[in-house]
């Protein structure tokens, strides 16, 4: 999706998640995702790269998780509007195909919500596994094909989804370890662990 959508959608994003179906599936993720949390050893002391923040639910998992999370987005406008709610938190504007961060550098790294939108999953995970120290956390999700896939595509969604066999088989060309995965209604959810 362009920058200049992402900017209109950026002033209603927030509200479209509040309504009863959506808010009922969100809250499923979400507790799916701090289950993945719980299974992280050391999570306090860690740095957490927060990529494709949004407007800011994946951020609100992580609060008080890290002393130090950085959240990014490659909608300034997102970011913006997020910023001015939540401030605990960095912010950088970045495109999640080339990240600003050194290598080895993030003990964790959420990508929640993002992969659907990125026609070329192999090289945003090339920089995920770039970026996160070895014996890193990867939480990542990605939109399965389906009815709701469709329906979403139907309403302006450029999307990408997987199917969950040839995501497994994407993750295994990295040196990536499956530690937990899940499945919901709009999402396949994986706790993942670099190797040495």
């Amino acid at each position: 999706m362009p920058r200049s959508l992402w900017k209109i959608k950026s002033l209603f994003y927030h509200a479209m998640r509040l309504n009863p179906v959506s808010y009922l599936i969100l809250k499923n993720e979400n507790e799916i995702i701090y289950s993945f949390l719980d299974l992280i050893p050391g999570l306090s002391s860690g740095i957490i790269l927060d990529i494709g923040s949004g407007r800011g639910n994946s951020l609100k998992i992580l609060a008080g998780k890290s002393d130090f999370v950085v959240g990014t987005d490659f909608s300034h406008s997102m970011l913006k509007r997020t910023a001015s709610q939540l401030h605990d938190f960095h912010y950088v504007v970045a495109d999640a195909r080339n990240l600003p961060f050194l290598q080895n550098t993030a003990d964790i790294i959420t990508a929640i919500g993002i992969t659907e939108y990125l026609e070329d999953i192999g090289v945003f995970l090339s920089e995920t596994v770039r970026i996160v120290k070895n014996r890193g956390y990867i939480i990542i999700t990605t939109s399965p094909p389906g009815f709701l896939s469709r329906l979403r595509i139907l309403l302006g969604h450029r999307l990408h989804p997987w199917k969950h066999e040839d995501i497994i088989d994407i993750y295994n060309r990295f040196p990536l370890k499956i530690i937990e995965s899940r499945k919901t209604i709009l999402q396949h959810q994986f706790l993942l662990q670099k190797s040495e």
